[in-house]
Protein backbone atom coordinates (compact mmCIF):
# COMPACT_ATOMS: atom_id res chain seq x y z
CA UNK A 1 0.00 0.00 0.00
CA UNK A 2 1.52 3.35 -0.72
CA UNK A 3 2.56 5.32 2.27
CA UNK A 4 0.76 9.02 3.24
CA UNK A 5 3.31 11.19 1.82
CA UNK A 6 3.29 9.04 -1.95
CA UNK A 7 -0.62 9.44 -1.82
CA UNK A 8 0.04 12.78 -1.81
CA UNK A 9 2.43 13.25 -4.85
CA UNK A 10 -0.09 11.08 -6.54
CA UNK A 11 -3.13 13.45 -5.61
CA UNK A 12 -0.35 16.29 -6.76
CA UNK A 13 -0.48 14.73 -9.82
CA UNK A 14 -3.86 14.22 -10.48
CA UNK A 15 -4.18 17.69 -9.84
CA UNK A 16 -2.24 19.24 -12.36
CA UNK A 17 -2.94 16.64 -15.41
CA UNK A 18 -6.84 17.53 -14.55
CA UNK A 19 -5.51 21.31 -15.08
CA UNK A 20 -4.13 20.21 -18.36
CA UNK A 21 -7.61 18.99 -19.59
CA UNK A 22 -9.35 22.01 -19.21
CA UNK A 23 -6.92 23.61 -21.76
CA UNK A 24 -7.55 20.79 -23.75
CA UNK A 25 -11.20 21.54 -23.59
CA UNK A 26 -10.52 25.39 -24.43
CA UNK A 27 -8.46 23.86 -27.44
CA UNK A 28 -11.31 21.69 -28.63
CA UNK A 29 -13.70 24.06 -28.30
CA UNK A 30 -11.74 26.56 -30.41
CA UNK A 31 -11.26 24.46 -33.11
CA UNK A 32 -15.11 23.64 -33.34
CA UNK A 33 -15.69 27.37 -33.86
CA UNK A 34 -13.00 26.96 -37.06
CA UNK A 35 -13.76 23.59 -38.41
CA UNK A 36 -17.91 23.61 -37.33
CA UNK A 37 -17.81 19.56 -37.01
CA UNK A 38 -16.86 18.35 -33.07
CA UNK A 39 -17.01 14.90 -34.53
CA UNK A 40 -13.92 15.59 -36.33
CA UNK A 41 -12.51 17.49 -33.54
CA UNK A 42 -13.24 14.27 -30.98
CA UNK A 43 -11.28 11.18 -33.17
CA UNK A 44 -8.24 14.16 -33.85
CA UNK A 45 -7.74 13.73 -30.47
CA UNK A 46 -7.75 10.43 -30.65
CA UNK A 47 -5.48 9.91 -33.26
CA UNK A 48 -2.88 12.82 -31.56
CA UNK A 49 -3.12 10.64 -28.63
CA UNK A 50 -2.69 7.31 -30.12
CA UNK A 51 0.57 8.61 -32.10
CA UNK A 52 1.81 9.73 -28.71
CA UNK A 53 1.38 6.75 -27.12
CA UNK A 54 2.44 4.56 -29.11
CA UNK A 55 5.99 6.50 -29.00
CA UNK A 56 5.95 6.58 -25.61
CA UNK A 57 5.60 2.51 -26.31
CA UNK A 58 8.60 2.17 -28.76
CA UNK A 59 10.83 4.19 -26.61
CA UNK A 60 10.19 3.25 -23.22
CA UNK A 61 11.23 -0.01 -22.38
CA UNK A 62 8.90 -0.77 -18.96
CA UNK A 63 5.95 1.10 -21.32
CA UNK A 64 6.85 -2.13 -23.99
CA UNK A 65 7.40 -4.46 -21.20
CA UNK A 66 4.00 -3.82 -19.68
CA UNK A 67 2.35 -3.36 -23.41
CA UNK A 68 3.48 -7.01 -24.40
CA UNK A 69 2.11 -7.97 -21.45
CA UNK A 70 -0.94 -6.72 -22.05
CA UNK A 71 -1.54 -7.95 -25.39
CA UNK A 72 -0.53 -11.42 -23.95
CA UNK A 73 -3.09 -11.52 -21.03
CA UNK A 74 -5.66 -9.70 -23.65
CA UNK A 75 -5.06 -12.72 -26.60
CA UNK A 76 -5.44 -15.12 -23.36
CA UNK A 77 -8.97 -13.17 -21.80
CA UNK A 78 -7.75 -12.30 -18.45
CA UNK A 79 -8.31 -9.10 -19.82
CA UNK A 80 -11.69 -9.38 -20.80
CA UNK A 81 -13.17 -7.46 -24.06
CA UNK A 82 -15.28 -5.02 -22.02
CA UNK A 83 -12.21 -4.00 -19.84
CA UNK A 84 -10.65 -2.43 -23.34
CA UNK A 85 -13.91 -0.13 -23.90
CA UNK A 86 -12.67 2.51 -22.32
CA UNK A 87 -11.61 4.58 -25.41
CA UNK A 88 -15.28 4.21 -26.41
CA UNK A 89 -16.55 6.13 -23.68
CA UNK A 90 -13.21 8.69 -24.18
CA UNK A 91 -14.57 9.14 -27.86
CA UNK A 92 -18.02 9.76 -26.68
CA UNK A 93 -16.75 12.37 -23.87
CA UNK A 94 -14.33 14.65 -26.23
CA UNK A 95 -16.98 14.86 -28.91
CA UNK A 96 -19.89 16.24 -26.29
CA UNK A 97 -16.79 18.94 -25.13
CA UNK A 98 -15.94 19.68 -28.35
CA UNK A 99 -19.15 20.98 -29.11
CA UNK A 100 -20.34 22.04 -25.26
CA UNK A 101 -17.83 24.11 -24.63
CA UNK A 102 -18.68 26.82 -27.35
CA UNK A 103 -22.31 27.03 -26.00
CA UNK A 104 -21.60 26.59 -22.25
CA UNK A 105 -18.05 27.97 -21.83
CA UNK A 106 -15.39 25.92 -20.07
CA UNK A 107 -15.93 26.23 -16.21
CA UNK A 108 -20.11 25.56 -16.87
CA UNK A 109 -19.33 22.39 -18.68
CA UNK A 110 -16.25 21.17 -16.38
CA UNK A 111 -19.49 22.11 -13.33
CA UNK A 112 -21.52 19.64 -15.20
CA UNK A 113 -18.78 16.71 -15.91
CA UNK A 114 -18.34 16.59 -12.35
CA UNK A 115 -22.04 16.40 -11.51
CA UNK A 116 -22.02 13.40 -13.75
CA UNK A 117 -18.61 11.96 -12.46
CA UNK A 118 -19.41 12.24 -8.52
CA UNK A 119 -22.91 10.35 -9.11
CA UNK A 120 -21.29 7.82 -11.20
CA UNK A 121 -17.87 7.06 -9.13
CA UNK A 122 -19.82 6.74 -6.39
CA UNK A 123 -21.78 4.08 -7.93
CA UNK A 124 -18.77 2.23 -9.37
CA UNK A 125 -17.54 2.66 -5.89
CA UNK A 126 -20.18 0.42 -4.71
CA UNK A 127 -20.21 -1.75 -7.19
CA UNK A 128 -16.86 -2.59 -7.50
CA UNK A 129 -16.26 -1.87 -11.29
CA UNK A 130 -12.89 -0.52 -10.55
CA UNK A 131 -9.37 -2.22 -10.09
CA UNK A 132 -9.95 -1.65 -5.75
CA UNK A 133 -13.21 -3.86 -5.78
CA UNK A 134 -16.17 -2.51 -3.91
CA UNK A 135 -16.17 0.48 -1.73
CA UNK A 136 -18.48 2.23 0.47
CA UNK A 137 -20.84 4.37 -0.24
CA UNK A 138 -21.62 6.76 2.84
CA UNK A 139 -24.12 9.51 3.86
CA UNK A 140 -21.49 12.16 3.24
CA UNK A 141 -20.71 10.73 -0.77
CA UNK A 142 -24.47 11.04 -1.20
CA UNK A 143 -24.64 14.69 -0.12
CA UNK A 144 -21.50 15.44 -2.18
CA UNK A 145 -23.55 13.97 -5.31
CA UNK A 146 -26.23 16.26 -4.16
CA UNK A 147 -24.28 19.25 -3.79
CA UNK A 148 -22.91 18.75 -7.09
CA UNK A 149 -26.57 18.72 -8.49
CA UNK A 150 -27.28 21.86 -7.01
CA UNK A 151 -23.63 23.13 -8.37
CA UNK A 152 -24.47 22.69 -12.30
CA UNK A 153 -28.00 24.57 -11.35
CA UNK A 154 -26.41 27.09 -10.01
CA UNK A 155 -23.75 27.58 -12.80
CA UNK A 156 -26.62 27.89 -15.44
CA UNK A 157 -29.46 29.50 -13.47
CA UNK A 158 -28.70 32.91 -14.81
CA UNK A 159 -29.52 31.07 -18.43
CA UNK A 160 -32.66 30.86 -17.64
CA UNK A 161 -34.44 33.47 -19.54
CA UNK A 162 -37.71 33.27 -20.84
CA UNK A 163 -37.46 36.15 -23.73
CA UNK A 164 -34.98 33.72 -25.29
CA UNK A 165 -36.26 30.83 -24.49
CA UNK A 166 -34.15 29.30 -27.54
CA UNK A 167 -30.68 30.05 -26.24
CA UNK A 168 -32.00 28.88 -22.83
CA UNK A 169 -33.04 25.52 -23.89
CA UNK A 170 -29.71 24.85 -25.78
CA UNK A 171 -27.76 25.83 -22.92
CA UNK A 172 -29.69 23.40 -21.02
CA UNK A 173 -29.79 20.57 -23.74
CA UNK A 174 -25.62 21.01 -23.41
CA UNK A 175 -25.22 21.04 -20.17
CA UNK A 176 -27.53 17.96 -19.69
CA UNK A 177 -24.81 16.42 -22.51
CA UNK A 178 -22.12 17.41 -19.99
CA UNK A 179 -23.52 15.71 -17.45
CA UNK A 180 -24.04 12.63 -19.39
CA UNK A 181 -20.16 13.33 -20.57
CA UNK A 182 -18.93 12.92 -16.57
CA UNK A 183 -21.20 9.69 -16.19
CA UNK A 184 -19.39 8.03 -19.16
CA UNK A 185 -15.95 9.71 -18.01
CA UNK A 186 -16.02 7.69 -14.66
CA UNK A 187 -17.00 4.34 -16.35
CA UNK A 188 -13.47 5.21 -18.61
CA UNK A 189 -11.60 5.26 -15.37
CA UNK A 190 -12.83 2.54 -14.01
CA UNK A 191 -12.18 0.61 -17.27
CA UNK A 192 -9.06 2.16 -17.66
CA UNK A 193 -7.75 1.36 -14.02
CA UNK A 194 -8.62 -2.12 -14.43
CA UNK A 195 -6.37 -2.75 -17.23
CA UNK A 196 -3.76 -0.99 -15.55
CA UNK A 197 -3.78 -2.78 -12.93
CA UNK A 198 -3.21 -6.06 -14.13
CA UNK A 199 -0.31 -4.69 -16.82
CA UNK A 200 1.25 -3.08 -14.27
CA UNK A 201 1.39 0.50 -16.08
CA UNK A 202 -1.03 3.85 -16.57
CA UNK A 203 0.78 4.31 -20.35
CA UNK A 204 0.02 0.94 -21.41
CA UNK A 205 -3.86 0.77 -20.23
CA UNK A 206 -3.84 4.36 -22.11
CA UNK A 207 -2.47 3.18 -25.51
CA UNK A 208 -5.44 0.62 -25.39
CA UNK A 209 -7.96 3.35 -24.42
CA UNK A 210 -6.46 5.32 -27.34
CA UNK A 211 -6.30 2.22 -30.19
CA UNK A 212 -10.08 0.92 -29.32
CA UNK A 213 -11.36 5.04 -29.45
CA UNK A 214 -9.85 5.21 -32.57
CA UNK A 215 -10.94 2.25 -34.59
CA UNK A 216 -14.35 2.42 -33.03
CA UNK A 217 -14.65 6.46 -32.98
CA UNK A 218 -13.12 6.88 -37.16
CA UNK A 219 -16.62 5.09 -38.51
CA UNK A 220 -18.98 6.49 -36.22
CA UNK A 221 -17.35 10.05 -37.09
CA UNK A 222 -17.62 10.10 -40.66
CA UNK A 223 -20.79 8.51 -40.40
CA UNK A 224 -22.29 11.28 -37.80
CA UNK A 225 -20.38 13.85 -40.20
CA UNK A 226 -22.06 12.69 -42.77
CA UNK A 227 -26.20 11.88 -41.40
CA UNK A 228 -25.66 16.26 -39.98
CA UNK A 229 -23.96 17.67 -43.48
CA UNK A 230 -20.74 18.74 -41.81
CA UNK A 231 -17.68 17.89 -43.56
CA UNK A 232 -14.50 16.92 -42.63
CA UNK A 233 -11.97 20.35 -43.37
CA UNK A 234 -8.54 21.39 -43.13
CA UNK A 235 -6.83 21.40 -39.73
CA UNK A 236 -5.28 24.96 -38.84
CA UNK A 237 -1.69 23.78 -39.15
CA UNK A 238 -0.45 27.46 -38.99
CA UNK A 239 -1.41 27.04 -35.37
CA UNK A 240 0.01 23.69 -34.58
CA UNK A 241 -0.61 24.70 -30.99
CA UNK A 242 -4.17 23.81 -31.25
CA UNK A 243 -3.61 19.77 -32.31
CA UNK A 244 -2.45 18.60 -29.02
CA UNK A 245 -5.47 17.79 -27.15
CA UNK A 246 -5.00 14.31 -27.77
CA UNK A 247 -1.42 14.18 -25.61
CA UNK A 248 -2.99 16.54 -22.54
CA UNK A 249 -5.71 13.47 -22.60
CA UNK A 250 -3.27 10.85 -23.05
CA UNK A 251 -1.55 12.12 -20.17
CA UNK A 252 -4.80 12.35 -18.16
CA UNK A 253 -5.88 9.13 -18.89
CA UNK A 254 -2.37 7.37 -18.07
CA UNK A 255 -2.37 9.28 -14.89
CA UNK A 256 -5.87 8.87 -13.67
CA UNK A 257 -5.89 4.87 -14.56
CA UNK A 258 -2.28 4.69 -12.39
CA UNK A 259 -4.03 6.71 -9.90
CA UNK A 260 -7.31 4.73 -9.04
CA UNK A 261 -5.74 1.91 -7.45
CA UNK A 262 -4.50 3.84 -4.33
CA UNK A 263 -6.70 6.34 -4.51
CA UNK A 264 -10.19 4.80 -5.46
CA UNK A 265 -12.43 5.53 -8.24
CA UNK A 266 -14.41 8.34 -6.38
CA UNK A 267 -11.10 9.73 -4.60
CA UNK A 268 -9.53 10.10 -8.14
CA UNK A 269 -12.57 11.66 -9.72
CA UNK A 270 -13.08 14.18 -6.62
CA UNK A 271 -8.66 14.97 -7.43
CA UNK A 272 -9.49 15.66 -10.50
CA UNK A 273 -12.10 18.12 -9.72
CA UNK A 274 -10.00 20.75 -7.74
CA UNK A 275 -7.69 21.04 -11.36
CA UNK A 276 -10.72 20.75 -13.40
CA UNK A 277 -12.41 23.40 -11.71
CA UNK A 278 -10.04 26.11 -10.99
CA UNK A 279 -8.50 25.30 -14.86
CA UNK A 280 -11.76 26.60 -15.96
CA UNK A 281 -12.36 29.44 -13.98
CA UNK A 282 -8.60 30.81 -14.83
CA UNK A 283 -9.09 29.68 -18.42
CA UNK A 284 -12.70 31.53 -18.82
CA UNK A 285 -11.32 34.56 -17.24
CA UNK A 286 -8.24 35.04 -19.32
CA UNK A 287 -9.90 33.05 -23.03
CA UNK A 288 -13.36 32.79 -22.37
CA UNK A 289 -15.70 31.41 -25.67
CA UNK A 290 -18.03 33.44 -27.16
CA UNK A 291 -20.73 30.94 -24.80
CA UNK A 292 -19.07 31.89 -21.27
CA UNK A 293 -20.75 34.44 -18.63
CA UNK A 294 -18.48 34.99 -16.53
CA UNK A 295 -20.61 36.36 -13.37
CA UNK A 296 -21.37 35.46 -9.51
CA UNK A 297 -23.45 32.44 -10.80
CA UNK A 298 -20.50 30.70 -12.37
CA UNK A 299 -18.18 31.53 -9.41
CA UNK A 300 -20.62 30.48 -6.72
CA UNK A 301 -21.49 27.15 -8.93
CA UNK A 302 -17.44 26.48 -9.20
CA UNK A 303 -17.36 27.00 -5.41
CA UNK A 304 -20.06 24.72 -4.86
CA UNK A 305 -18.40 21.79 -6.72
CA UNK A 306 -15.37 22.24 -5.06
CA UNK A 307 -16.97 21.50 -1.76
CA UNK A 308 -19.03 18.73 -3.10
CA UNK A 309 -15.55 17.55 -3.76
CA UNK A 310 -14.31 17.76 -0.51
CA UNK A 311 -17.41 16.69 1.29
CA UNK A 312 -17.08 13.43 -1.25
CA UNK A 313 -13.60 13.09 0.07
CA UNK A 314 -13.98 13.54 3.34
CA UNK A 315 -17.31 10.46 3.10
CA UNK A 316 -14.71 8.43 1.52
CA UNK A 317 -11.93 8.79 4.26
CA UNK A 318 -14.35 7.90 6.87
Amino acid sequence: MPTGESRILIALLVVVTAFGTVVQSRINGELVVITRNPFEIGILNFIVGLVACTILVVSRRAVRTAWTRMMTLTRRGQIRWWECLGGICGTYFVTVQSGSVPILGVSVFTVAVVAGQATNAAVLDRIGLGPAGRQPVSALRICAVILAIVAVVVSVSDRFDPSRFADSRLSMVFALLAISAGLVSAVQSALNGRVAQKVGHGMAAGWMNFAVGTVVGLPIAIVLSAATGRAFVALPLDRPWLLIGGALALLYVATVAWAIRPLGILGAAVLSVVGLLLGALVIDLLAPTPGTQFGWHLVAGVLLAIAAAGLAALGRTR
